[in-house]
């Protein structure tokens, strides 16, 4: 479909570019009263103080500890007897 427009427009030896726009473009801010802000600062506040309370909650849960496995090398002389298993140790 794109190719086709393309293909199209450039075939065309007359093809008129749009006339000027009759529009106006308004930016502006809105104002807030008093009372909004109040509130806005009083949600950011309350915001702020629920998240610092989840960051220190967080900071002190105990945390998981794993088992650490120690291998203990063999003494020197000692006979390495390993047999491996393919399952595990349960078998």
């Amino acid at each position: 479909t794109v190719m086709n427009l393309l293909v199209h427009y450039f075939d065309e030896n007359e093809i008129e570019e749009g006339g000027k726009v009759n529009c106006n473009i308004v930016v502006g801010k809105p104002e807030l009263s008093e009372e909004d802000k109040a509130n806005l600062k009083e949600q950011a506040m309350e915001q702020y103080k629920e998240e610092q309370l989840r960051e220190i909650r967080r900071q002190n849960q105990p945390k998981a500890t794993t088992p650490k496995h120690t291998a203990t090398a063999p003494k020197a002389g000692e006979e390495i007897n390993v047999q491996p298993n393919l399952f595990g140790d349960d078998f």
